[in-house]
């Protein structure tokens, strides 16, 4: 998996993914997010 390197386009395209995997129950959405974050 390749992140942006811009951390708005990597906000939005970690919501739009965490959107979906939230709504089938995935809880790595949010480490992932957290992960994203502390590499931005």
């Amino acid at each position: 998996m390749r992140a942006p390197r811009a951390p708005e386009a990597a906000m939005i395209y970690i919501d739009d993914n965490a959107r979906e995997r939230i709504l089938s129950g995935g809880g790595n959405v949010i480490v992932y997010m957290q992960a994203a974050r502390g590499c931005g």
